[in-house]
């Protein structure tokens, strides 16, 4: 036609610390919608792109749960996070915003996973093997988070306290990979 592609094309700079996530005109999210990382890209008319923040986040979260031998257990926990590819389009097609994560998955899903893995084991078990059990709670966690378009950076379990009682051990897992 003798226009230079760059005129057929928009151009849109991705900041760093983000992802772009390419819409329809209609605001559509498609399943194999494009992501685009930080620098400047070029896409179709057709299509806008929306920043995603992808920075590292961080909520600390807590549960009483009981153990298979029926003691309460009150963990008090960190998350470091952030949102893979596929997170930010789930984020942008749910209509969330990156504040709203916590709330809305990373807290109730980190939840359930220790309530559930709380009650395979007798309160002991918990307490004498506490490597043990951090490193399977912070892989089924992110296992159920990875489900999101979530990836764990850090798990931190700093206070094992069981109920009504004031021995606190502190305790800390840097490393999921």
């Amino acid at each position: 036609i003798g226009y230079p592609v760059d005129t057929l094309l928009h151009r849109h700079k991705v900041e760093e610390g983000h992802v772009g996530v390419a819409r329809s005109w209609f605001g559509r999210i498609y399943d194999d919608a494009k992501v685009y990382q930080p620098g400047i890209r070029f896409s179709p008319p057709w299509e806008i792109i929306t920043d995603i923040p992808t920075k590292e986040q961080k909520t600390p979260g807590d549960i009483k749960a009981v153990t298979k031998d029926k003691k309460n257990l009150y963990l008090e926990y960190t998350i470091n996070y952030n949102l893979a590819d596929e997170g930010a389009k789930i984020l942008l097609k749910e209509g969330l915003k990156l504040k709203e994560l916590a709330p809305v998955w990373v807290i109730p899903t980190s939840r359930e996973v220790l309530k559930e893995l709380i009650s395979r084991y007798n309160h002991t078990e918990i307490l004498n093997n506490q490597n043990d059990f951090v490193q399977i709670a912070q892989k089924e966690i992110g296992k159920a988070l990875e489900e999101k378009g979530i990836k764990i950076k850090k798990f931190t379990l700093p206070y094992f306290q069981p109920q009504g009682r004031g021995n606190e051990i502190f305790l800390q897992i840097d490393t999921l990979n």
